[in-house]
C-alpha cells in the first residue's frame, strides 16, 4: 500500500518510538540510547536498543529491528495497513481514507465482511427448524444456550449451495466468496459451500474479526473436523481459538486444550482463561501469540498416547519461548470434556483441584519416563536413570536440580554423589553444544545467511559505505559516481545499494519504509536497521569511505587472481585474448 511520506513522517513524530516501545518493555538509559530485554526472544541481559537519533530499534540478540511501524507490526502481529491504523488510533490521527484504494486492503475488508455474514448465517441456521438436530447435539454435550450464543456457534446446512446463495443475494462477488474459503469451485465450475452438515465454530482474532471457521461433522462425514484453509486474513498456525475472550480474563495464566468443545466447556464452568489450538500440533506462531498475554501456561491435553506426546512437545516449545508450563493430570485417561460430563455439578470444584495439583514441566517429564521402564530390572534402571539425567541437566536452578537428585537417589537407592557426578558430565556436554549454537550469523553482518564466503573486513567495509549513504543523503552526490552495484559482493548489500540509489535519484527520503518498498520483505527491516545503527557514524567521513572502497576493490582483485589460478591453460589463453581485445 502506498501512503504519502508526509503522512508517515507525521505518524512517526506523534508516535515517538521510545514512548511506544516503553508501553511493552522497561527501558533504561544507555548513553544516548535506551536498552531493554527484547520482547521477541528469550534473554537475560538486555540486547534490545532504541536509537532516538534516527527513531529506530535493533536487537543484537535476535536481529529484529526497524522503526516504530515495524515494531508494531512485529509485536502486535499486524500487517502494514493495520499497523498504521493502530498508530493512528494511538495518537488520535485520522487515517487517510483515500489511501484505502489498495486492492489487497479492499480484499481483506471484503473477506472480513463475508466471514461475519457467514457466522450470522450459520448461527441463525442452528436456531432454526433445520438446525434442530445440531442444537440437540450441542445440548447433549451439556452446552448451554448462553455459551452457544457467546461463542457464536452455528450449523451449516446439508445443502451444498445454501451459504453461496445467501452471500450472493447480499451482493458479494463470487471471487471474494471463494477467496474467503467458505466456498470453492468444483471441476464443473459450480461454486459450492465448503461446509455442510457441520457444527460451526467461528474463529475470531484478538481484534474481534471473524477470520475463519472450524466445522465438526455430526454425521459420519470425514474429516471429523474441517478448518478454513489459509487465506489472506487467516493463517491456522498463527491463530488460537477463544484468545479474544481469554486475553480479557485478567488471570495470571492461560489453560491450553486441544479442542473447541473442551475450551467452551471450561469457559462455561468459569475458566475463562482457556484457549485451544486449531486441531493441529502447537506451532511457534501460536506460542508467540500466547506469550503476549502470559508467561505461564497450564496444559490440559487428552490423556491418551497422542495427547501425552503433544504435551511433551508443547512443554519444550513453551520453554524455548520463556513460558513456564504445568500439566493437568486428568485421571482415568479422560479428556477434559469427558471429565466435566462425568462429574457434572462437581466438575468445577474438581477441576480447580486438578489445576492446584498440576505437575510442573520437569515433574511431568519424569512421570512420563517412569511409565516406560521397570526400575526393578537392572537394564531398565540404567536406561531410566540415563533419560532422567538428560532432563535434569537442562535445569538452571541449582536448588531445583539438587531436590530432584535427592528424589532420584531415594527412588533408585543410588548415592546422591554418583547421580550428581554423572549429571555434571551431561551438563558439560550440553553446555559445549549450546556454545556452538550461540554463534549467530548476524554477528558477521548476516553474511552467513547469503552463503557467501567473505572476510569480516570486507563485509564491514560494504556496510560502512551503506551507513554513510543513508545518514548523509545530502552529500552523496560525490560518492554515487565512484560506487557501482558491482562493488558490493554480499548480495543483500548489493540489493540495498541499488534501492538507495533509486530513491536518491528520485529525490525520495531514505527512510525505512521507502527502502522496504523497493522489493524488501518486512523481515529485512532488522538487517537494514543493523547496518544503520551498528556503526559509530561520527567516525565515518569521506576518507573512511575512500579506504573502504579501496579495500573492497583490493579484495575483488584478489578474487580475480584466484579465479585465474584456478582455470586451466586453455581457459587462461582465452582470458588473455579477451583482455587484449578490450584494450584495443
Amino acid at each position: 500500500m502506498s501512503v504519502s511520506e508526509e503522512f508517515i513522517r507525521e505518524l512517526k513524530y506523534k508516535n515517538n518510538i521510545s514512548d511506544v516501545v516503553s508501553g511493552y518493555i522497561d527501558l533504561k538509559q544507555k548513553g544516548k540510547n535506551l536498552a531493554g530485554i527484547c520482547p521477541f526472544h528469550i534473554e537475560k541481559t538486555a540486547s534490545f536498543f532504541i536509537y532516538p537519533s534516527n527513531e529506530s530499534f535493533y536487537c543484537f540478540g535476535c536481529g529484529k529491528g526497524g522503526d516504530v511501524i515495524t515494531f508494531i507490526r512485529l509485536i502486535e502481529k499486524l500487517d502494514y495497513v493495520e499497523s498504521l491504523k493502530f498508530l493512528c488510533q494511538r495518537s488520535n490521527m485520522n487515517f487517510p481514507e483515500d489511501e484505502l484504494s489498495n486492492d489487497s486492503y479492499k480484499q481483506k475488508m471484503a473477506i472480513y465482511k463475508i466471514n461475519r455474514e457467514s457466522a450470522k448465517f450459520f448461527h441463525n441456521n442452528l436456531c432454526s427448524l433445520q438446525g434442530k438436530s445440531a442444537l440437540e447435539y450441542l445440548k447433549k454435550r451439556n452446552l448451554s444456550l448462553k455459551s452457544i450464543k457467546h461463542f457464536g456457534l452455528g450449523y451449516s446446512l446439508e445443502s451444498k449451495f445454501s451459504l453461496v446463495n445467501f452471500l450472493s443475494s447480499k451482493g458479494y462477488f463470487q471471487k471474494d466468496i471463494i477467496d474467503s474459503n467458505v466456498a470453492y469451485k468444483n471441476r464443473s465450475g459450480q461454486i459450492i459451500d465448503r461446509f455442510s452438515n457441520r457444527i460451526m465454530f467461528p474463529i475470531i482474532d484478538i481484534r474481534g474479526n471473524v477470520v475463519g471457521f472450524g466445522g465438526r461433522s455430526i454425521s459420519n462425514n470425514n474429516p471429523k473436523y474441517l478448518n478454513t484453509a489459509d487465506t489472506i486474513v487467516f493463517k491456522k498456525s498463527d491463530n488460537i481459538f477463544a484468545m479474544n475472550f481469554a486475553k480479557n480474563s485478567n488471570l495470571k495464566n492461560l489453560i491450553l486444550t486441544e479442542g473447541y468443545m473442551d475450551t467452551i466447556s471450561l469457559h462455561q464452568m468459569g475458566f475463562t482463561n482457556t484457549i485451544a489450538t486449531l486441531g493441529t500440533a502447537l506451532t511457534p506462531g501460536q506460542v508467540k501469540l500466547i506469550s503476549r498475554y502470559t508467561d505461564e501456561i497450564i496444559l490440559c491435553f487428552d490423556s491418551d498416547a497422542a495427547g501425552q506426546k503433544a504435551t511433551l512437545r508443547a512443554i519444550d516449545i513453551f520453554k524455548q519461548n520463556g513460558i513456564s508450563s504445568k500439566v493437568i493430570l486428568i485421571p482415568s485417561g479422560k479428556d477434559p470434556d469427558e471429565f466435566i460430563k462425568y462429574y457434572k455439578d462437581e466438575s468445577a470444584v474438581r477441576f480447580k483441584e486438578l489445576i492446584k495439583n498440576a505437575a510442573a514441566d520437569i515433574e511431568y517429564k519424569l512421570l512420563n519416563i517412569k511409565t516406560k521402564y521397570d526400575i526393578n530390572d537392572a537394564g531398565d534402571k540404567i536406561k531410566y536413570t540415563s533419560e532422567i539425567l538428560k532432563i535434569l541437566s537442562n535445569i538452571e536452578n541449582d536448588i531445583e536440580k539438587d531436590i530432584y537428585c535427592g528424589k532420584l537417589s531415594t527412588e533408585l537407592n543410588i548415592s546422591k554423589e554418583s547421580i550428581k557426578s554423572q549429571l555434571s558430565k551431561y551438563f558439560k556436554k550440553i553446555s559445549k553444544n549450546k556454545n556452538k549454537e550461540n554463534i549467530l550469523p548476524h554477528t558477521l553482518g548476516y553474511y552467513a545467511k547469503d552463503n557467501q564466503d567473505f572476510s569480516l573486513k570486507r563485509i564491514k567495509a560494504e556496510e560502512t559505505i551503506l551507513t554513510y549513504i543513508i545518514n548523509n543523503y545530502d552529500i552523496t552526490d560525490n560518492i554515487l559516481p565512484k560506487v557501482s552495484e558491482n562493488l558490493f559482493g554480499v548480495n543483500f548489500n548489493k540489493k540495498l545499494y541499488s534501492a538507495l540509489k533509486t530513491l536518491i535519484l528520485n529525490n525520495r527520503d531514505l527512510n525505512l519504509n521507502n527502502i522496504l518498498s523497493e522489493g524488501f520483505e518486512v523481515e529485512s527491516a532488522g538487517r537494514i536497521t543493523k547496518i544503520i545503527c551498528d556503526y559509530k557514524r561520527e567516525y565515518i567521513n569521506k576518507q573512511v569511505i575512500k579506504e573502504c572502497i579501496l579495500l573492497i576493490e583490493h579484495e575483488n582483485q584478489r578474487a580475480k587472481i584466484k579465479d585465474i589460478q584456478d582455470i586451466n591453460s586453455a581457459e587462461l589463453k582465452n582470458y588473455i585474448i579477451t583482455l587484449k581485445k578490450t584494450k584495443q
